[in-house]
């Protein structure tokens, strides 16, 4: 199975689907993102220098953050995208049943 196709299937799963099927196939992700010959390989010491870029572009406390071993995303365009936290105010009354 390829990148494209684990990224496709995950992105198909719907919110009630077993999370442990869904953990399965982000770390299948992984692996084959690492192991794949169409995205270059980068080492732990780009991908942190990458985190600390993303964190200084896009970083503020307590509405996005980014962990030291966020998921980097590398494509062919001069850039990569950056697993990120993103602080979501719930409105009033949302929670309420």
């Amino acid at each position: 199975m390829t990148a494209k196709q684990l990224v496709d299937m995950i992105a198909r799963m719907e919110p009630t689907e077993d999370p442990d099927s869904a953990i399965a196939a982000v770390n299948r992700l992984i692996s084959e993102a690492k192991t794949s010959s169409a995205w270059p390989a980068f080492d732990e010491e780009r991908d942190q220098q990458l985190r600390e870029l993303a964190n200084d572009q896009y970083g503020r406390d307590g509405s996005v953050e980014i962990d030291d071993d966020a998921i980097i995303s590398k494509g062919d365009d001069p850039g990569a995208y950056v697993q990120a936290w993103v602080w979501v105010e719930f409105p009033e009354g949302f929670l309420k049943a």
